[in-house]
């Protein structure tokens, strides 16, 4: 025989009738699979953000060119990419709701801080929105289902919403 020896890397004995090495092959089997799962669903989630980030900057951008006197409440790029709030200056926000419902068109007023409170919202005022705009504010999210054709429609009909608001 031969004066080589091999010493085995994983030693131990068999439990529950399962030898230790097949465990390797079952945790070998589930890293090598979780990449590709993982991928597949950032992949997704990625597709989903970028979309979401496209319509709202699409709508803020329709809103500044074709609304006069509107303000962007918060950070242009730091903010959800689905999420605009926007100000109209000397409008009520309730109104400027009901008006939009009209059209079937689902919105928010006021920060999401201050749901369901008819006064200013505080995160509003400490932004330094000016007086005139604290009561306009539009708050709009868009999801999965929202294509551009639905941002248009909005813009439709929110420009004309504000100006009757106006009057």
């Amino acid at each position: 025989m031969s004066d080589i020896h091999i010493i085995p890397k994983i030693i131990g004995k068999a439990t529950n009738n399962v030898n230790s090495n097949v465990v390797c092959i079952y945790f070998f089997i589930f890293y090598s699979l979780f990449p590709k799962w993982y991928l597949q669903y950032y992949d997704g989630h990625f597709y989903y953000n970028n979309k979401l980030q496209e319509l709202r900057d699409y709508y803020i951008k329709k809103v500044e060119t074709e609304i006069p006197e509107a303000i962007l409440n918060g950070d242009r790029i730091k903010r959800l990419p689905g999420n605009a709030n926007i100000s109209f200056k000397n409008v009520d926000g309730g109104d400027l709701l009901l008006k939009l419902d009209e059209n079937g068109i689902c919105a928010s007023t006021g920060s999401a801080c201050n749901t369901g409170s008819a006064a200013p919202s505080h995160v509003l005022v400490a932004i330094g929105l000016q007086p005139e705009y604290l009561q306009g504010s539009l708050r709009t999210t868009f999801g999965e289902d929202n294509s551009k054709d639905d941002v248009d429609y909005l813009i439709k009909y929110l420009k004309q919403a504000v100006k009757e608001c106006r009057k």
